[in-house]
């Protein structure tokens, strides 16, 4: 494995001798390991070292050597640094209150393995084939002839196991075992590090794991799983964000199952989502387009106008709205549209688009969305391989039904979705999606079986809300 530190990094890291290392907001286990294990590194080398992070050291993690040597921003705020280093951060934001201190030193230095990395500062050493970050902390004690301790291989470890999946996951490489041998060569005693850091779990964290499970749907045939953790089940269960590690990981990792998500609810009453899937496939073409032609629209339209905008529909409502002159229109022509609807929704999850809270849920691009634009790589698993169908094969009926529903009926079952998701504590989409709604509108079942015609009405789905759905499709 070549070594990716330039004689300018190494120099301007032996020369500088007061440092500031900060991680993400909301670190893990890579943020937190990487950034211990680089100042122990430093250390050795006779520097001055302050550790930040914006949101502390999670809990479970506080058994880190170092650790209590982490600061908050506000902490280390009158603090002058002659070089700042940001670890396992991909975008400046990402740093939180810590970017303050970090953009007022003269020399700035970013070390980082996410493949969408903005490279924000004077001086970037990213890998996007890495692991973890901490692949390329074992290189930097390497590069600077610093030999690892038993300290810092614990520390590398718990980077190293929290970002690969207990190395399952698909990034995991031959460097990454590489690193391993020489964390245990420096002393990891792994039976204690595996026991200590992952294997011992808090009270609070079984109790959000059994209400996390009670709460999973599975949809797509069983391919595609959710779970959802309320704000009141979090108090119920004493639980913090600290002990929800790895809970979303019980959702994807079963029979026939390739992706899942967990919704959190914070005490805002803000939804967090974390989303898992298989080794999926590159999408990265496709949400280039979707938020260069969200940009050229100026977010006035939902998910649905602007998929078929770029499936190059000749519908009324987009030749009336003239949105055949937007310069992406129909450039995903050969692309079905339900699946660029899926990507939509995969953007969403992730944090690159989302959806306002206006009557019509308007598409919003996000801080992050410029890193698609700039090179970005998405990956995502679809539930089933999408069949390229041409615009002539698929049915007129499709098109013809989502103008011709009866949108006060829509409205009211629009409104009663919401209704029972404030009451359950659920996002809307959870209780029943758009795309069901219509159908509703459509079929207008009145009875049992002909809900269950329904596509995305199961027998689960049927127990809890049907009746009360059946009750307004009734008065019509």
């Amino acid at each position: 494995m070549n070594n990716l530190y330039t004689e300018k990094v190494l120099s301007a890291l032996k020369n500088a001798d007061n440092f500031m290392i900060c991680a993400h907001i909301y670190p893990d286990g890579d943020a937190i390991g990487s950034l211990l294990a680089l100042g122990r590194l430093l250390d050795k080398l006779g520097k001055t070292v302050t550790l930040v992070s914006a949101d502390g050291v999670p809990r479970d993690l506080l058994c880190l050597p170092d650790a209590a040597r982490v600061l908050t921003p506000d902490q280390a705020r009158n603090r002058a640094f002659s070089m700042a280093i940001a670890v396992d951060v991909s975008d400046e934001k990402r740093m939180g209150a810590a970017a303050e201190l970090f953009f007022a030193a003269p020399q700035t230095l970013l070390i980082d393995h996410h493949a969408t990395n903005t490279r924000f500062a004077q001086m970037n050493v990213v890998d996007g084939q890495a692991a973890a970050t901490a692949e390329l902390i074992v290189m930097l004690y390497d590069a600077l002839n610093v030999p690892l301790d038993a300290d810092a291989a614990f520390q590398l470890y718990c980077a190293l196991q929290s970002d690969s999946g207990n190395f399952c996951f698909n990034s995991v490489r031959a460097y990454t075992f590489a690193c391993m041998e020489k964390l245990m060569n420096a002393g990891l005693d792994l039976a204690f590090a595996a026991r200590r850091l992952f294997l011992t779990k808090s009270r609070a964290h079984i109790a959000a794991l059994g209400k996390a499970i009670g709460s999973m749907v599975y949809f797509a045939d069983g391919q595609a799983t959710c779970m959802h953790l309320s704000a009141q089940d979090k108090v119920d269960c004493g639980a913090q964000d600290a002990d929800l590690g790895g809970i979303v990981n019980y959702a994807l990792y079963m029979d026939g199952v390739r992706m899942c998500f967990m919704a959190d609810e914070d005490v805002q009453g803000n939804w967090k989502y974390s989303l898992r899937a298989l080794p999926g496939e590159d999408v990265s073409d496709i949400a280039r387009k979707i938020i260069g032609c969200i940009k050229e629209n100026r977010w006035h339209y939902g998910l649905v106008t602007i998929a078929d905008t770029l499936h190059g529909s000749k519908s009324t409502k987009i030749l009336r709205a003239r949105l055949n002159e937007n310069p992406y229109y129909s450039s995903c022509e050969d692309v079905p549209v339900n699946f660029i609807r899926q990507v939509m929704n995969h953007l969403v999850m992730k944090g690159y688009l989302m959806i306002s809270d206006q009557e019509y849920h308007v598409v919003r691009l996000t801080d992050t969305s410029d890193s698609i634009l700039n090179g970005g790589t998405i990956l995502m698993k679809t539930p089933k391989k999408a069949p390229k169908i041409s615009e002539e094969k698929q049915p007129k009926k499709s098109a013809a039904s989502q103008s011709d529903i009866d949108h006060s009926l829509f409205e009211k079952l629009r409104t009663l979705r919401l209704e029972i998701a404030r009451a359950e504590k659920v996002p809307p989409y959870i209780v029943f999606s758009d795309k069901t709604l219509v159908q509703m509108c459509l079929l207008k079942p009145k009875t049992r079986d002909e809900m269950l015609r329904v596509s995305g009405v199961g027998e689960m789905k049927y127990a809890k809300y049907g009746e009360k759905f059946l009750d307004v499709l009734k008065n019509v």
